[in-house]
């Protein structure tokens, strides 16, 4: 008998939201639709790609295209469409809000909860920079509407005036800064072209140059707040401290990165660096020392789910519910490639996907699917 392929040996504990889940997403022939626990198609498989919500029990199905995106309720079945669905685009707080475009006007959504904010712009980038979020945009300015010229007479004939040009309009590019909290308030703003973020740090001169002397505690979950934000328009600069308030402005007439850290250096009197606590890379990990030490073997834990190559060419998934007993739940040719992910209860076939029951393995799939992908249900 060819060997067995135990693919993982964790069984997941499923939580509330997905013990009252009912529909799945699939995918076939890189497409992906919607299916619920009997089997039924819901939505065919006509999108690109999918995101699993588990908070709010949903999934959004997404083309990037003209054709609307969707998001559905794997609970209740509920599906709505928008224009354009852009998925953790940004975190507010603690929680991922995902970016909403429908019928001319945008949002942010809470991942986590329903709460929702309306922005004004429809085409804008956010950044992180910890207790605030910094905003990118663009404004289309028009020129103000000119007079119509007075008409003239001739043997009292009216001459039609020349027509008035107009100027085209201008694309001016803006920086906000917001308050990261759900209030999302805008706490400054103006016709800045770009900015930089700088974080305070001892500086020691060396004969090759300035080195930072910076403790750093690294921890990747946590977003530094700068010490000074320098924004520029122009030549024009304008140093910002922590709390928003104008330090000092200043002109460079040919400014880099090195030559506005510099000037910045002088004006604020500290020393700076790109990087603040958590925002560097952390330093290389160093290679263990000392005898090796054998580990434990992990303890086998029932139920789980495995793969097994089959004497009569065929691939078996199977539930192993105790050390004697093993249910067996569908068999596929041994040469398709089947791959098993028990954390995310998915079964890849080749390149479609689908997926299973955490507690008995039993697949969620349309039958005309499992009928085409050659699966023998057992």
């Amino acid at each position: 008998m060819k060997q067995i392929l135990i693919y993982s040996l964790l069984f997941i504990n499923t939580n509330f939201a997905v013990a009252q889940q009912k529909y799945y997403p699939f995918k076939i022939d890189k497409k992906i639709g919607i299916t619920d626990d009997l089997g039924v198609e819901i939505i065919k498989p006509t999108f690109k790609y999918a995101s699993k919500i588990p908070a709010k029990n949903q999934i959004y199905l997404m083309n990037f295209s003209d054709v609307p995106d969707v998001i559905f309720n794997t609970s209740t079945g509920v599906k709505q469409s928008y224009e354009r669905i852009l998925n953790s685009r940004i975190k507010i707080g603690n929680s991922e809000y995902s970016d909403i475009y429908n019928k001319g006007k945008r949002l942010l959504m809470s991942q986590e909860s329903d709460h929702t904010i309306p922005l004004a712009n429809r085409f804008s980038e956010f950044s992180q920079a910890g207790k605030y979020i910094l905003e990118k945009y663009r404004i289309t300015k028009y020129p103000k509407e000119k007079p119509a010229l007075p008409v003239k007479y001739k043997n009292g004939v009216a001459i039609p005036p020349p027509p008035v040009m107009y100027d085209p309009p201008t694309e001016l590019d803006y920086l906000a800064v917001r308050n990261n909290n759900e209030a999302f308030k805008v706490v400054l703003k103006g016709n800045f072209k770009s900015y930089k973020l700088f974080y305070k740090a001892k500086k020691e001169k060396t004969d090759g140059g300035a080195v930072v002397m910076t403790l750093r505690s690294y921890d990747p979950n946590l977003e530094d707040n700068f010490d000074y934000i320098v924004f520029t328009t122009g030549k024009t600069n304008f140093i910002y401290d922590d709390k928003l308030n104008l330090a000092k402005s200043f002109v460079l007439a040919n400014s880099d990165e090195t030559k506005l850290m510099e000037e910045t250096e002088k004006i604020v009197k500290s020393g700076l660096s790109y990087y603040g606590q958590n925002n560097a890379p952390p330093p290389p990990m160093m290679a263990p020392t000392g005898a090796r030490r054998d580990r434990p073997k992990a303890e086998i834990k029932y139920p789980f789910f495995y793969l097994e190559e089959l004497p009569n060419g065929e691939t078996l998934f199977a539930q192993q519910e105790t050390e004697e007993i093993s249910n067996h739940i569908f068999e596929v040719a041994t040469d398709r490639n089947v791959r098993l992910s028990t954390a995310d209860s998915l079964i890849y076939l080749d390149e479609n996907e689908f997926s299973f029951d955490p507690k008995t393995g039993k697949i969620f799939l349309p039958k005309t699917y499992v009928e085409s992908l050659g699966i023998k249900i057992i």
